[in-house]
């Protein structure tokens, strides 16, 4: 994650790869800037490590990362706008990367990451709710 000046990486880390032992960073974030985002994920539990990123990329037009924030503390706010695009026509967003802005508010949220997977026969859609979920992580947020 990058704002021009910083740059900076938040991690979340199954190491069982099962959801029981789970180590998240927080996002801390400084109020009314934006960020240039960019996901990675990786298998580590796969020897060597698989970039899983790249495998993401490599279908993107049978995925999709959806992002929400939401607040519960003080007046934060996050909004996002997918910068990579998939190879359909038209090509619909995928997610990998994208822009990240804070409002004028200071306090603390959720950020949540969903990647949905759309199989053989499944139309993508923007719907948030639409395909299976692959990932699904929320990051604690701290907007200052």
């Amino acid at each position: 994650m990058t704002n021009g000046t910083m740059k900076d990486t938040v991690t979340y880390k199954d190491s069982k790869g099962d959801g029981t032992n789970v180590s998240i960073d927080s996002l801390i974030l400084n109020s009314s800037n934006s960020y240039s985002v960019e996901i990675k994920v990786y298998n580590d539990t796969k020897n060597p490590i698989m970039i899983v990123s790249n495998e993401i990329e490599e279908e993107a037009n049978f995925h999709r990362f959806h992002y929400t924030f939401t607040s519960n503390s003080g007046t934060p706010s996050l909004t996002t706008v997918i910068t990579d695009l998939d190879t359909k026509s038209p090509p619909q967003p995928l997610g990998l990367k994208f822009n990240l802005a804070t409002g004028s508010g200071i306090g603390k949220g959720n950020f949540k990451l969903v990647l949905r997977h759309f199989g053989e026969g499944a139309e993508k859609t923007t719907n948030p709710a639409d395909g299976d979920s692959d990932i699904l992580i929320e990051f604690p947020v701290r907007v200052k």
